[in-house]
């Protein structure tokens, strides 16, 4: 048998390769492992941010959503006329019959009608005829400004009598009115 010479070369490179083959068996499956945990944990984490993200975006619509709702209760509560102002409700009417060229020959209000009582205020329906005699397009101009008006106007029926040159109209309307 022949001896084996050892000399600091061999011993070096020898234990080079004992460490780099420990190395590849034993840490570098760990490593491996850490790393694939890491990256899921990683991938979580993106989907978490991008949930976190998106729902800041709708609470962010859900913000301005809520600030355009509030914004249309205001209005819509300011278009609720005292029951004081049945008279300019009227007078309403009127000077938007003129502008529109609808000749409202008569407007009459009915009798006040209880709607219904939230807290300490109550509510009141007024009923409210006009007869007239209007065109078409003077008539839908009429009735867009009524709708767009400053008091909350319901058209609950409308009667058009075709005529030459203009039509014989008769509107329903109701108020609400606040006491």
């Amino acid at each position: 048998m022949q001896k084996l010479k050892l000399n600091k070369k061999t011993i070096v490179y020898a234990s080079f390769y004992i460490v780099l083959l420990f190395d590849l068996a034993a840490v570098l499956p760990l490593q491996v492992q850490k790393i694939i945990k890491v990256n899921l944990q990683a991938g979580d984490l993106k989907k978490k941010i991008n949930l976190f993200e998106q729902e800041a975006i709708r609470e962010v619509s859900l913000f301005d959503e809520k600030i355009r709702i509030n914004k249309e209760i205001a209005d819509r509560e300011n278009k609720i006329a005292s029951t004081g102002d049945t008279s300019a409700i009227s007078v309403f009417l009127s000077s938007k019959a003129k502008e529109t060229n609808f000749d409202a020959q008569e407007i009459v209000s009915g009798k006040l009608q209880e709607a219904k009582t939230i807290g300490e205020s109550k509510f009141f329906y007024l009923p409210l005829k006009m007869e007239g005699r209007a065109g078409f397009h003077n008539l839908g101009q009429f009735l867009n400004l009524v709708e767009t008006g400053p008091y909350s106007l319901l058209v609950k029926e409308l009667s058009i009598r075709a005529a030459n040159p203009y039509h014989e109209i008769s509107i329903s309307l109701t108020a609400l009115l606040r006491d």
